[in-house]
């Protein structure tokens, strides 16, 4: 219905001033509520657009798959505190290529974190301890002999 408000998190066009297209990317996502102002840090492979999509399918189910910031979205709304939600891209940077040693995207995503105020991040410092999550399209068990 047209009297219905759309949801707090919900943006009309690029949240990102227009470089939703933008692939191999950290971001953040800033929560500014009555309560304080919390921060999420986060990467993507894929272009900023497709993880923007799948942050908002979080913030619609209550129930299944979630990340720290749509469990903090949904705090928010049960408890009926009113928030603005603004991403930013924060950089850019290159995802594991076969045969390196690290990847660049994962490691400036930590970095990020590490530096990031403890009071204020939404992060868990668990996350920094994860496996490099593009590798793994690059083994050679994915082969199918077939």
């Amino acid at each position: 219905p047209e009297d219905h408000q759309p949801p707090k998190w919900f943006s009309h066009g690029c949240p990102v001033d227009g470089q939703c297209k933008t692939e191999s990317v950290i971001y953040s996502a800033e929560v500014k509520s009555d309560s304080g102002t919390m921060n999420y840090i986060g990467l993507t492979g894929d272009s900023f657009k497709t993880r923007y999509n799948g942050h908002t399918k979080t913030f619609r189910k209550k129930v299944g798959e979630k990340t720290t910031l749509s469990s903090y979205i949904h705090e928010l709304e049960e408890s009926k505190i009113n928030y603005e939600l603004h991403w930013k891209i924060r950089h850019k940077a290159a995802t594991y290529k076969p045969g390196a040693s690290y990847c660049d995207l994962c490691n400036r995503e930590k970095v990020e974190i590490l530096l990031s105020d403890p009071q204020t991040t939404l992060n868990q410092r668990t996350e920094l301890l994860e496996m490099c999550r593009h590798r793994h399209r690059y083994k050679l068990q994915r082969l199918n002999p077939d």
